[in-house]
């Protein structure tokens, strides 16, 4: 399906399109604008397309289920918008101040977030745990309303307050990266946010 990921003010997701087991797209654009609305959107592209369609509409009513889930921005401000079991769309108001994710990745992506990653890198480690997250991961900054700015440093480990031996937090698949406590500890020394 996809992760799409929420932390500190951006919005992160992948761009992996599959059709059953077969990769279509390395590189979709999950993020569609249409009456100044963003919507961070998963599905099939049918469905996608349909959702949107539709919540435009007054009735906001839908003919069928549609697999699809989406994060909204409109105003500054992140929504999340689902199908009912009674084929209406709703959505709710998200608050900005904790960190939130949907799609088949979103476990990996909520427990690397917890841990302190930033939500792109979330979204990086849920490709290496989901086999349907993918593809180059983009970002959108809701309050620079900006995509694909530089969220965090990559740095490789180096810092002398992390080692094999004293740190109890790194995890094999992070090696080019800090650890999340660590990237925390560098981040915040470095004004990185």
């Amino acid at each position: 399906m996809t992760t799409i990921a929420y932390k500190n003010g951006i919005i992160a997701y992948d761009s992996l399109q599959t059709c059953g087991d077969t990769i279509t797209d390395n590189n979709a654009d999950k993020c569609v604008k249409k009456n100044e609305v963003l919507f961070f959107i998963g599905g099939t592209l049918n469905h996608r397309k349909e959702f949107i369609k539709i919540y435009f509409t007054e009735e906001k009513k839908c003919s069928q289920y549609l697999n699809s889930l989406a994060y909204i921005v409109k105003n500054n401000k992140l929504y999340e918008s689902f199908i009912d079991e009674d084929f209406t769309i709703w959505e709710h108001e998200l608050g900005l101040n904790k960190h939130w994710s949907f799609g088949s990745g979103s476990d990996h992506a909520l427990t690397a977030m917890d841990l302190g990653l930033s939500a792109k890198n979330a979204v990086k480690m849920a490709a290496r745990r989901d086999l349907c997250t993918g593809g180059k991961i983009k970002t959108y900054h809701i309050f620079e309303n900006k995509f694909n700015i530089k969220t965090t440093k990559k740095v490789k480990s180096t810092n002398t307050s992390c080692s094999k031996e004293k740190c109890i937090h790194s995890f094999s698949g992070l090696e080019k990266y800090y650890c999340p406590v660590c990237l925390h500890n560098y981040n915040k020394k470095n004004n990185i946010k």
